[in-house]
């Protein structure tokens, strides 16, 4: 445990810090002869150290004591080395008693700070344990009279306030039964005790707004230290992977690398031959210097004609033997290198070859396959067949070109009379009643219900007929968005997002991408029951979904579609999932929940810089979701009551309405419009009425210029804070 030091120790207080220095990190200690505290009026009153741990506070005195002696009526003394007595106080006989006196006075002095959350109504009676306690520094040379350590009733007493310093440790204040009215402190409440304790000339509310500075600043660095460790787990699965991935490249390298090895050391062999010959060759090479040598040495002695050019003759012989033999070896050699180059042509040329063929292979398995998958079955023949052989290429420019209207009436003139034997039809066209259910899906024009349920009709056959999982996939996903857009059979809608799953699943090996799309959608059909259906229907669904929390099932799959976001790096997928996790904590009112995904999602969506935007529209998307990010976490900063926070992060966002010129005029003076009336409905709830009125009445003036449907509301809002502004 750290001491925190007022003013100088002397001697004897030495010994009991070093005593205390081995107590909990978690306790707190203040020490030092500046340690005063007005406790008395008039008067301070100086204690050596004041710990503060969960059992209480404790206010310690080191004692030097000398002499300490029991008098008439059990009367105990305290004497120094110069036999005078230890007091401070003629009104009190020992320390032991000026102590307990300090206690007391703490107490009152406590409350007069005003802190009445730690004590009850009856003065007398604190909900936290105070205690002093006097410590014999030097307790091996006291001098007893009439009495013992272990008689004297400060030290024996259940609580006792005079204690040698070999029993003051830790589990001495640890091991105290605390009386039935006082509690243990928590760490927070030991804190804010030793703020109050050390800057004693400071309020309580003063130190409050301290420790609610420290609170942020804590709660900002966690926000912070959080958000790193989730994008460096993120990086950790990008490196897990690659790591794999370049395994697999070692392996191959390794083995092709063996390959090598074993290839050189074939050619070493050969090579060690061929450098073995050159060997023999140059020692015949050295052999005739010599020779050479010899006859110049031959003709320098003048030896008889004869006998040198019989010499020369043989030499000659001899040199032409060996000259041929070197040149053969020399072709020989030449020969040897040219076969091993050879050689590995004619293996580089195999490779060739084998690759060509697997080439070959592929797309003659790819084609094969392409042709079984859309080979044209003309089994049918009949009237239906022909109307639609003759119609399909216009009915798929007309869905391509989302002209959906004329679509349905196209449709409805044509083929719809032949409804019942489209089924017939069908082998060859297979999106053809996908186009027309979608078709109802998307057409604006008519009456969405009465167009939703053909869809759904539509949507049903396609799905009885077709045998591609991918098409089924897509006819689950929009079947069930008929259902949600009506708000009805939310079940169903369940029912046929986790059919698409489970045959993504066993087809495209949970495709993530898909996997995201369906996620989403599942969360929001939950969220859809939990938000705007009747108590009877939530009833009604909790029997037939067997979910009792639609919420928190909601969570469930946008939290599993933020988790494969994060592992594909797809920042603005996850910034998505994190939106959508905000707003159903914000609805629950676990407005710090809320704050930390609203948090994490600007953190996301900053992360992005100009390289990342390589399209006008991903540009676009980034920029706007980034401004309702901003507002968002506006809001629950606003319901967490830290206004600071959330004006910084709606003006922000306002800010952005203003300056991001790539978005529509029109859209971007919504946002405006919205953000403002935010903020000025927060300066309104915290009465800074003169900080509200421009705010609100540029929001009711843009609400106006662009003929807001909801346009009361903005000016609800303006009408009250200029009531509200004059007022005061």
């Amino acid at each position: 445990m750290e001491i925190i030091r007022r003013g100088l120790i002397l001697p004897e207080e030495e010994a009991v810090a070093n005593k205390l220095r081995g107590f909990p990190d978690k306790w707190w200690c203040i020490g030092g002869d500046s340690n005063r505290f007005s406790f008395k009026k008039g008067e301070g009153t100086q204690i050596d150290f004041i710990v503060i741990a969960p059992k209480g506070i404790f206010f310690i005195d080191a004692k030097n004591i000398n002499t300490i002696e029991q008098g008439q009526g059990n009367i105990i003394q305290f004497f120094n080395s110069e036999g005078k007595q230890v007091r401070k106080n003629i009104k009190r006989e020992n320390p032991v008693d000026e102590i307990i006196e300090d206690r007391y006075i703490a107490k009152d002095w406590l409350r007069n700070k005003g802190i009445p959350e730690f004590m009850t109504n009856d003065r007398k009676d604190l909900k936290i344990f105070m205690h002093g306690v006097v410590v014999l520094s030097n307790e091996e040379n006291i001098n007893y009279k009439n009495c013992s350590l272990e008689s004297i009733s400060y030290y024996n007493h259940k609580y006792p306030t005079l204690i040698p310093l070999s029993r003051l440790t830790n589990e001495f204040i640890e091991n105290m039964n605390l009386p039935s009215n006082c509690k243990e402190l928590t760490n927070e409440e030991m804190w804010a005790l030793f703020k109050i304790f050390y800057s004693p000339d400071l309020s309580i509310t003063q130190i409050l707004n301290e420790i609610k500075k420290d609170e942020d600043r804590l709660y900002e660095e966690k926000r912070i230290f959080i958000e790193k460790m989730r994008l460096l787990e993120t990086e950790n699965v990008n490196l897990n992977i690659k790591t794999k991935e370049l395994e697999g490249t070692r392996n191959n390298l390794i083995a092709v690398n063996q390959e090598l090895n074993d290839s050189i050391k074939n050619n070493n062999i050969t090579i060690s031959d061929k450098n073995n010959e050159i060997d023999n060759l140059k020692s015949n090479q050295n052999s005739l210097e010599q020779t050479i040598e010899q006859l110049q040495v031959l003709k320098d002695k003048e030896l008889e004609a004869s006998d040198y050019l019989t010499k020369l003759t043989e030499l000659n012989k001899k040199y032409s033997t060996l000259e041929n033999h070197h040149n053969k070896l020399k072709l020989k050699f030449v020969k040897g290198r040219s076969s091993l180059g050879s050689k590995s042509s004619f293996h580089y040329k195999i490779a060739s070859i084998v690759l060509f063929l697997l080439l070959m292979s592929s797309i003659a398995y790819f084609l094969i396959y392409y042709s079984k998958d859309n080979t044209f079955h003309h089994t049918n023949t009949d009237k239906v067949f022909t109307i639609i052989e003759n119609t399909y290429p216009v009915i798929k420019e007309l869905y391509q070109n989302q002209k959906y209207n004329e679509l349905i009436k196209f449709w409805e003139k044509n083929i719809n009379s032949n409804e019942i034997d489209i089924k017939r039809a069908y082998n060859q066209y297979e999106p053809l009643l996908f186009f027309l259910a979608k078709a109802y899906q998307e057409n604006k024009k008519n009456p969405k219900n009465r167009n939703l349920q053909k869809a759904r009709k539509y949507y049903d056959t396609f799905i009885e007929i077709t045998k591609s999982p991918k098409w089924l996939i897509e006819a689950y996903y929009y079947k069930s968005i008929t259902f949600i857009e009506q708000k009805v059979q939310l079940d169903v809608a369940i029912s046929d997002l986790n059919k698409a799953m489970e045959i993504n699943k066993i087809y495209f090996a949970d495709d993530k991408i898909q996997s995201m799309r369906l996620l989403l959608n599942l969360g929001f059909s939950y969220r859809l029951i939990d938000k705007d259906e009747t108590e009877s229907m939530k009833t009604h669904y909790q029997k037939v979904l067997k979910v009792h929390d639609f919420s928190l099932k909601a969570i469930d799959y946008y939290k599993k579609g933020r988790d494969i976001a994060s592992k594909l790096n797809d920042r603005l997928r996850q910034a998505e999932f994190l939106s959508r996790i905000g707003e159903i904590y914000l609805s629950k009112k676990e407005f710090l929940k809320a704050n930390e995904q609203f948090s994490q999602q600007v953190l996301l969506l900053d992360s992005f810089d100009e390289k990342d935007l390589s399209t006008k529209d991903l540009k676009i998307e980034v920029l706007e979701n980034r401004m309702l990010a901003y507002n968002d976490v506006g809001a629950s900063y606003s319901f967490l009551k830290r206004y600071d926070k959330a004006e910084e992060y709606y003006k922000k966002a306002i800010d952005m309405t203003q300056s991001n010129k790539i978005i529509d005029e029109s859209i971007r003076k919504r946002y405006e419009a919205e953000f403002s009336r935010n903020l000025g409905v927060m300066y309104t709830s915290t009465k800074k009425f003169n900080k509200a009125l421009p705010v609100l009445e540029n929001a009711y003036n843009i609400a106006k210029d662009l003929k807001f449907k909801d346009i009361e509301n903005y000016q609800k809002h303006y009408d009250d804070v200029k009531k509200y502004a004059k007022l005061n």
